[in-house]
């Protein structure tokens, strides 16, 4: 039966079933015995009865806890594993990024590799030599590239996977998790391609755990279960993501243990009063501004320096959140502008954006114009956003024109790493500045 045109990836009733065996020897004894008189294995279900369509143009998330299948299901999609029921149909040129080194072989080199992975994609060596150097400087391997992938890094690997899988034209992209690896600014790079491949109608396929990624990227969302216990869910990104986070805390709430005794704690409740108890401080490392930071525009502006600076006008490479400071953007004007609006966005490793802030609405109605050959300064100062642990970026950005019609003349991704590295902030993108908690017993 021929897909609908409108159809990239269909799975019908597919189950996969691996045979555990507890001893080698007992696979010898199976291939002598026929498994209708006797079973040296016991069979393990890692999808049960998977059926789904996916239409092209769409992002769909798949999630689910260690040990439910996502993986599997990629695989048996890609076709680098047979289904032990059901089968799987696609519509177009398929491209995967799975675990890492999947479909590397670690004797060959970077370069050797590119044709390799093209060759099993369906390129022919010509399609390859025309896309090697894009390749190559997409995943920033140059110095690497002709050295065998045996001696790579788990990061090193990623880069190289995901550019070849960006550079093959494919209709629909897979990727398993395997974005989790590397720095920041590669992350964010990887994020930016796969916003426009989705823009230009791409149909993707996500694995992921982290559903502030699924609802980012994602309209749909699959749900799988560890064994086959429960059928896969479908739906939207938001109800797959609850029933994700409740199950999670089901299973942690069903195997909790709890190891202080009543007595214990009602003793405690005796003598614990919290009063203005101050929280635990979030600490940022700021690192250097970045010239050589991928950036666009149509010129006439152009930003040189970028930087931290304390009440004092020191510069930092270190804040803690509640103090005041300044971000610093120096510009040199190479043509007259008439309404510059100069801005900076935070960004997690995700590319989402937590924190914005331009120019425009404080020098809006001021008339405010640069000319030629100046150079200018924009200060911006305000208390560090409370961040949850962990690496982010600063874009920064001049453009001539209002909020609605504008051109951006200079605009820098990435040009500064921020890291979190302590902080109080558990689950969301960011709280609440001089946050002060009051707890007491009024009843005891």
């Amino acid at each position: 039966m021929m897909l609908s045109d409108e159809v990239a990836v269909k799975v019908n009733n597919v189950s996969k079933y691996f045979k555990i065996y507890d001893k080698p020897h007992d696979r010898i004894k199976q291939i002598f015995t026929k498994p209708e008189n006797k079973k040296y294995y016991r069979e393990f279900c890692a999808l049960n009865n998977i059926s789904f369509e996916i239409k092209k143009g769409d992002t769909v998330g798949i999630i689910g806890r260690n040990g439910a299948g996502k993986s599997t299901l990629l695989q048996i999609i890609c076709g680098t594993l047979t289904p032990t029921i059901g089968s799987v149909e696609l519509n177009g040129k398929l491209a995967a990024l799975l675990e890492l080194g999947a479909g590397f072989n670690p004797e060959f080199t970077g370069r050797e590799n590119i044709y390799l992975n093209g060759a099993i994609l369906g390129l022919s060596k010509g399609n390859i030599d025309s896309v090697c150097q894009d390749i190559i400087n997409f995943s920033e391997l140059n110095e690497f590239i002709d050295r065998p992938v045996k001696t790579y890094s788990s990061g090193m690997y990623v880069r190289l996977g995901f550019s070849v899988a960006a550079h093959v034209n494919a209709d629909i992209l897979i990727i398993d998790e395997a974005l989790s690896v590397g720095d920041i600014f590669f992350q964010q790079k990887c994020m930016r391609y796969l916003q426009e491949f989705k823009s230009q109608g791409g149909t993707l396929l996500f694995v992921s755990h982290d559903t502030s990624t699924v609802l980012s990227m994602c309209q749909k969302a699959i749900i799988l279960f560890p064994g086959g216990e429960k059928p896969a869910i479908e739906g939207t990104t938001e109800e797959i993501c609850k029933n994700y986070v409740n199950d999670l805390y089901q299973e942690k709430n069903e195997t909790k243990v709890c190891l202080a005794s009543s007595s214990i704690v009602e003793e405690k409740r005796c003598f614990l009063e919290l009063q203005g108890e101050k929280q635990l401080e979030n600490i940022y490392r700021i690192g250097q501004f970045r010239h050589e930071a991928e950036s666009f525009g149509i010129g006439g502006a152009r930003i040189r320096q970028v930087v931290f600076l304390d009440e004092e006008n020191n510069e930092l490479n270190s804040i803690v959140d509640g103090n005041t400071v300044t971000l610093r953007i120096q510009i040199e004007i190479n043509r007259d502008i008439r309404n510059p609006v100069i801005g900076f966005m935070i960004k997690d490793k995700k590319g989402q954006y937590i924190y914005t802030e331009d120019s425009g609405a404080s020098y809006r109605n001021l008339g405010i114009s640069f000319k030629k050959g100046e150079t200018v300064q924009a200060d911006f100062s305000f208390s560090m956003p409370v961040l949850i642990r962990g690496s982010y970026t600063l874009n920064v950005a001049i453009s001539d024109g209002i909020l609605d019609d504008h051109q951006q003349l200079h605009w820098i991704h990435d040009a500064i790493r921020i890291d979190v590295l302590q902080g109080r902030l558990v689950h969301g993108y960011c709280g609440v500045n001089n946050l002060n908690i009051n707890l007491r017993w009024i009843n005891k």
